[in-house]
């Protein structure tokens, strides 16, 4: 079942299947760093990399896995994850509602 996109949380334990991820030393704080990221990029507006550097205090390495996540099953963010190009090799996100929780 998915969760409301304004109330989601990051699933515990966390999805996350990496050859070098080790939950003891890594949940909470990619935990930490997925809530931040989601809290952030949940007004539907469009952000640059660097504008998500500046509002999350995270680097963009480490941002943009998180948007990865959130674009897997797994994580149950009900939405999506858009990216447009705005530049020679620049790209704007957002995170949008599900069309079926946006009519609702």
């Amino acid at each position: 079942m998915n969760t409301p996109l304004l109330d989601w949380v990051p699933p515990k334990p966390l999805p996350i299947d990496g050859a070098t991820y080790d939950a003891d030393q890594d949940e909470m704080r990619l935990n930490k760093q997925a809530l931040r990221v989601y809290n952030v990029m949940k007004s539907g507006e469009w952000f640059t990399p660097m504008k998500l550097e500046m509002a999350t205090g995270y680097n963009w390495a480490s941002i943009s896995a998180r948007i990865r996540d959130f674009r897997k099953q797994q994580f149950n963010v009900r939405g999506h994850v858009d990216r447009r190009r705005i530049g020679k090799g620049l790209f704007e996100y957002r995170l949008s509602l599900a069309k079926s929780q946006a009519q609702a």
